[in-house]
């Protein structure tokens, strides 16, 4: 049983998880030198024990979604975080398809939105502030949004919390590369049957159970289903990740950070940065346009986020990439509460129009 602490195989085995989640236990274990049976046992281990879970994020600029935004919210210090998760779900619940994720702490919080057009995004902003407007929920200009067109911005990490665990637990596998998060590529759009919008449907709201039971629910075959979800990985439309827990693995700090970048380097000139930036400074979302970049980071404890916000206002100062220093909030992951945590099945069938078939 496991208990606190990961040994060194438990780390290994979590790693090879999050880094190749397609792979089944004969395949994993081919991938990090350990015995089948080693990893099936520390595998169901890892999962019993809530290390992690599974997570089926549909690609929706490949879907027609035009745009991402991100929030920095600056919560009434006098209502509990308790009370705006209530509020949330009260007034809420499935009626804000675009909000995927947010997450609050103390009096901070930040969300993740997005949305086939800028009248919906800008209409679910609307609708979240005048609720908690009306109930006292905000500070009175403490907010800023900052918007994301995917025609012209660059995402190379959506939450693959690989290359973290790599380096927190010093992973090394031989033969194996040292690789970052690529930018997650553009592709045609995507002109989908109604049984398959429904797979992806499925697939997207219930990532945790077999194709036989995501089957039953939609009302097709268990072969319909596995041959849709392998051609919707290779097509670019859907990504399953497996996403680690934490608060168990003992990580203390959560830091989103917003760079304003000079407007004489371009997304197009700052390309071998972003390589650089990538490697140095291990991230589980980054997300960068021509002037503004969001990336979150999470680290062991406080003295390690210091050391890494230090070295990378350095780096950028260095090669002069910002025109003020960056905005930062920083979380207490032990304290970390979830308003929205990666939902992504409400949007999915708003913009594939599933309410009228």
């Amino acid at each position: 049983m496991i208990h606190g602490r990961l040994n060194k195989n438990e780390k290994l085995v979590l790693y090879g998880l999050i880094k190749h989640p397609l792979l089944n236990d004969r395949e994993l274990s081919e991938k990090i030198k350990l015995k089948m049976t080693t990893v099936t046992a520390i595998k169901n281990r890892l999962k019993s024990n809530k290390y992690y879970y599974i997570l089926r994020i549909p690609v929706l600029q490949n879907l027609g979604c035009e745009l991402l935004m991100t929030s920095f919210i600056q919560y009434n210090p006098v209502k509990t975080e308790e009370e705006r998760i209530e509020t949330y779900n009260e007034s809420f619940n499935d009626k804000l398809p675009e909000i995927v994720y947010s997450h609050t702490e103390s009096d901070l919080g930040f969300s993740l939105g997005i949305a086939k057009n800028f009248t919906d995004m800008h209409q679910a902003i609307e609708n979240i502030e005048r609720v908690y407007r009306e109930k006292d929920m905000i500070e009175t200009t403490q907010q800023a949004y900052y918007f994301f067109p995917f025609e012209n911005s660059l995402i190379f990490n959506f939450f693959d919390f690989a290359p973290i665990i790599k380096t927190t637990y010093n992973v090394k596998i031989k033969g194996e590369e040292d690789t970052f998060p690529s930018e997650i590529p553009r592709t045609d759009l995507t002109k989908l049957s109604n049984i398959e919008k429904r797979v992806l449907y499925g697939l997207i709201k219930y990532p945790d159970i077999p194709d036989s039971k995501i089957a039953e629910k939609i009302n097709v075959t268990r072969q319909v289903v596995s041959k849709l979800k392998k051609s919707f990985e290779t097509e670019g439309i859907l990504k399953t990740l497996k996403i680690p827990n934490l608060k168990k693995l003992g990580f203390e700090i959560l830091a989103v950070s917003h760079y304003r970048h000079n407007p004489k380097t371009s997304l197009e000139k700052r390309s071998e940065n972003i390589k650089k930036v990538l490697s140095d400074f291990p991230n589980i979302l980054m997300i960068t346009g021509n002037l503004e970049s969001i990336m979150i980071n999470v680290c062991r404890d406080f003295t390690q986020f210091q050391e890494l916000k230090n070295k990378a206002h350095a780096h950028y100062k260095e090669h002069d990439l910002l025109i003020e220093k960056p905005e930062i909030m920083v979380f207490s992951i032990p304290n970390l509460k979830m308003m929205v945590e990666h939902t992504y099945a409400p949007l999915v069938k708003k913009i594939l129009n599933l309410d009228k078939k």
